[in-house]
């Protein structure tokens, strides 16, 4: 159970930093978000902390840890996607359809982050 306390406090942060650098504001708008997110992490391990009959940790724990590594994945993966897009906006442009690659990497990180909480459980 301590790994998964361990994962849980790191998926938080990285949930937190995802969600600070999504919406950019003043300081204070960062503030409430990156709270926002570590409120839903401290309840998602309250409610993970105590095992079930089985001696399995609650999955609740499981699906928050997978969700936020997930889209740390994909905030990294898309970091210079989503600034070129803000770009064309500024510009009064389109923005670019996704492609067949960025559905892959989506795909993968699903995969990448299920590679991660499957050996919690």
């Amino acid at each position: 159970m301590g790994t998964l306390r361990i994962a849980a406090a790191v998926a938080g942060v990285a949930l937190a930093v995802v969600f600070a650098s999504l919406f950019p504001g003043t300081r204070r708008g960062k503030w409430e978000t990156v709270l926002l997110v570590l409120a839903v992490a401290a309840y998602a391990a309250l409610r993970g902390l105590p095992e079930d009959e089985d001696g399995d940790p609650r999955t609740a724990l499981l699906l928050f840890i997978g969700v936020a590594i997930y889209f740390a994945l994909m905030r990294v993966s898309f970091a210079g996607w989503f600034r070129r897009q803000e770009e064309l906006v500024r510009l009064g442009r389109p923005i670019e359809k996704l492609k067949a690659r960025h559905y892959t990497v989506m795909l993968l990180g699903i995969v990448a982050s299920m590679a991660v909480v499957i050996p919690l459980r």
